[in-house]
């Protein structure tokens, strides 16, 4: 309780100024938001940055507590007193129940069944989900051979690291794009000898997202996403109205 209103409530230890997610890029278009030097310079986060700050210092001052995740949302895990894990949402500091994650996130049972989302990660795989962060720029900069080492390398750590699945399909697409697609506009100008391996690439790309939809992973979908920004929306009008912006 204390560690969260350190950070949470202002007062002289933070200057009168809170650590707050960033309601001008609630999705984090500007990938510099996501870095923690960001986050401690301006006090503004989001679902990558305020997580890991909240579980670097909680580590440091002795409790056990590791980084967890949801669909397109990363938490904090920590262990009470009678050795249960309960959850922080670092993006407003509250505590928050799995059950409730998986109805406002839609978690369906086969995710929850398959251990993909809300699993207390070990220390290997809490650098993996960080790593999202890596790979989401290097597939903006359509890197697919270093995207595609990244993802590989977390998945060597969490088989079930559902994101690194999705960049793996995705570095398998950039591939097919920039060796074959932007060369050949259709399939009969592509030379016969180049066509298997264009077909091998193609299906793995579809392979990788279809292992991911197995374990119980699905898109986000565009009414969702509608609403999520709505909601930053009523809340930076809120604040803006409480003269707290």
């Amino acid at each position: 309780d204390v560690l969260i209103r350190t950070l949470y409530e202002a007062g002289p230890w933070n200057g009168n100024k809170v650590y707050s997610y960033d309601l001008d890029d609630p999705t984090g278009e500007d990938k510099r938001t996501k870095r923690l030097s960001y986050y401690l310079r301006t006090k503004k986060g989001n679902c990558v940055s305020m997580p890991i700050l909240v579980a670097i210092l909680a580590q440091r001052l002795g409790f056990i507590t590791t980084l967890s995740t949801t669909p397109g949302h990363m938490i904090v895990k920590f262990v009470n007193d009678d050795g249960q894990w309960f959850n922080v949402e670092a993006t407003s500091g509250e505590y928050v129940y799995d059950s409730t994650y998986e109805r406002d996130t839609k978690i369906t049972p086969l995710a929850i069944k398959n251990g993909i989302y809300l699993r207390p990660l070990s220390p290997r795989e809490a650098v993996g989900a960080m790593a999202s962060t890596l790979m989401e720029d290097l597939y903006a900069k359509k890197r697919a051979d270093p995207l595609m080492g990244v993802a590989r390398a977390v998945l060597a750590v969490n088989a079930k690291d559902v994101i690194a699945m999705l960049y793996v399909g995705n570095a398998y697409g950039i591939m097919v794009q920039q060796r074959y697609k932007d060369k050949y506009p259709s399939l009969t100008e592509m030379p016969v000898a180049m066509r298997p391996e264009y077909n091998r690439l193609a299906l793995a790309n579809l392979e990788w997202f279809e292992k991911a939809e197995k374990l119980g992973w699905q898109p986000q979908s565009k009414k969702d996403i509608d609403n999520y920004l709505a909601s930053i929306a009523r809340e930076k009008a809120k604040r803006t109205k409480e003269g707290k912006l």
